[in-house]
């Protein structure tokens, strides 16, 4: 495993240590050799698909997986290979692949951990406040949450990272338009801290702005009872049964009448575990166990 330094590891797999926000380059010379060992698959997920370097000029290549977190539109071309084998984490995510890049494009769901993480607290009450979780970026859509909180006098609390963000001028302009009162605003917080606003929020809103590949934040939410409310972009039909676990909406003026007539309410907590469920770390090994058999039988695409 090639994973920044102060990864967790189970015990028995080796760390490739590289270091934090490293360039890809650099820590593809730490492992490149390594690349040549006779593999059955190598599960590639950096940006630049550093992996394929090691691949070219051989035949047959590598058994090299392209694993992909964002949209497909940042990739300018696939891996220069005959098999790139690009991995998208939704079907929505690998049509936009395929489509961009005219590669075939499998997918595996991202997975969350629903049974000792992610998981309600029958003794915390659910309050009145919404709440949003994820980058302050425009993609994310937190201006159009803290607007209709705003106009909906609506409590909302919003936490992200601050760190990988497209316009910091757009972060802090998120930022002044909270008061600390109806629109309350923080950086980053823990991943524990983090299932605690999940388990009292009346909500999760998500009104994203780009073709989300996956949106983990909807998952997470759902496995602690707590429904979402997301505008239908890229991954979302996907992950959410509408009016079971949460409301799909065609635009802000969809999400602000959902949250105006309270429909939140009418969604139960068991139903929402039980769609995040569908996407448990279980799922997700499974899957990607299967997808590891099939590249080590020799299927390629």
């Amino acid at each position: 495993m090639v994973a920044p330094e102060g990864s967790f590891l189970p015990e028995g797999i080796e760390h490739i240590v590289s270091q934090y926000r490293e360039n890809e380059e650099e820590s593809w010379k730490r492992y490149a050799l390594r690349l040549e060992e006779g593999w059955d698959a190598i599960v590639d997920a950096s940006w630049g698909k550093w992996a394929h370097i090691s691949s070219l000029g051989r035949d047959p290549q590598l058994p090299i997986i392209s694993w992909c977190h964002t949209a497909a539109e940042l990739y300018s071309t696939p891996p220069p290979v005959r098999y790139p084998m690009m991995v998208g984490v939704s079907l929505d995510h690998a049509e936009r692949i395929g489509q961009h890049l005219g590669v075939p494009c499998r997918y595996v769901y991202n997975g969350v951990d629903t049974t000792n993480f992610y998981k309600p607290d029958p003794s915390v009450a659910r309050g009145s406040r919404l709440l949003f979780v994820g980058r302050y970026t425009p993609e994310k859509g937190v201006m159009d949450a803290i607007l209709l909180a705003k106009k909906l006098r609506m409590g909302l609390d919003l936490y992200g990272d601050l760190e990988i963000v497209s316009d910091m001028g757009y972060a802090q302009r998120c930022f002044a338009e909270a008061d600390g009162r109806l629109i309350r605003a923080q950086g980053p917080i823990s991943r524990e801290e983090t299932v605690k606003c999940y388990q009292k929020a009346a909500a999760l809103v998500f009104p994203v702005a780009w073709n989300e590949p996956f949106g983990l934040v909807i998952p997470e939410a759902n496995a602690t009872g707590c429904p979402v409310v997301v505008l239908n972009r890229g991954a979302m039909p996907e992950l959410i049964e509408h009016g079971k676990s949460g409301f799909l909406c065609r635009n802000i003026n969809g999400m602000e009448e959902v949250l105006r007539n309270e429909l939140a309410k009418t969604i139960k907590s068991e139903d929402c575990i039980a769609q995040a469920q569908k996407f448990s770390i279980e799922k997700f090994v499974d899957n990607w166990e299967d997808l590891i058999k099939r590249v080590k039988d020799g299927e390629r695409w």
